[in-house]
């Protein structure tokens, strides 16, 4: 339990919450191994010793709301006896490439995409229950080749990488033992001895207790 926070009840009790649960679930690592023409606002072939730099685009698409480089379920099939379903998941993928001379200086700039893949794996998904993908970690690498077709001229080979976690879920009630609600402490802040709060002289001292009697002039 965190520091501070009290339960509403000394004993257990039975609750019903609402909750998200999560039926089956698993990590999928996918390599995609694709070529990639040289931008053309860069020269071909491009300069010895040039490098390039590829990175995934996670930016708001303006038009869904969701990020430009993503993974969806888009298709859960009927399951089987069993309740397991074939669940088909699309990646949309937006990467920057820069491609930088020996010296560091840019040559060009080209953003790609979105391009598609798709996946089916198999999970426990009976009737009612719903898919959720996200991308936990990815990598996009690139080197320059000579193009297979036209080895005077160069073409990009990128490895992108994307390791990902596919879940089924359906919202549920549940019977769960509680303490009832939490109950939080009350705030605290770090003193802060250069700004007193309440400064000590509030308030107009009071009267002493016992006044000091006068004397009397000889």
């Amino acid at each position: 339990m965190p520091d501070g926070v009290t339960c509403e009840l000394a004993t257990s009790v039975i609750d019903c919450i609402e909750v998200l649960k999560v039926y089956d679930q698993c990590i999928k690592e996918d390599v995609i191994v694709e070529e990639e023409p040289v931008p053309a606002t860069c020269p071909n072939p491009l300069p010895a010793g040039a490098t390039v730099q590829c990175s995934f685009v996670f930016d708001i698409d303006p038009a869904t709301g969701l990020p430009e480089t993503r993974c969806e379920v888009i298709n859960i099939g009927p399951p089987d006896a069993r309740g397991f379903a074939d669940v088909t998941v699309r990646q949309r993928l937006v990467f920057d490439l820069t491609i930088r001379d020996a010296l560091g200086n840019v040559l060009c700039t080209a953003r790609v995409g979105p391009k598609f893949f798709f996946n089916t794996v198999l999970l426990y998904a009976p009737n009612g229950t719903f898919g959720q993908c996200r991308i936990v970690n990815s990598l996009c690498r690139c080197d320059i080749i000579p193009d297979p077709d036209n080895p005077a001229l160069n073409v990009l080979l990128c490895t992108k990488k994307l390791c990902k976690e596919i879940q089924i879920k359906a919202l549920v009630k549940l019977c769960v033992p509680t303490f009832g609600f939490c109950v939080p402490a009350v705030c605290e802040a770090r003193p802060q001895p250069e700004f007193p709060c309440p400064p000590t002289n509030l308030f107009p001292p009071q009267k002493p207790l016992v006044a000091a009697p006068l004397q009397k002039e000889e």
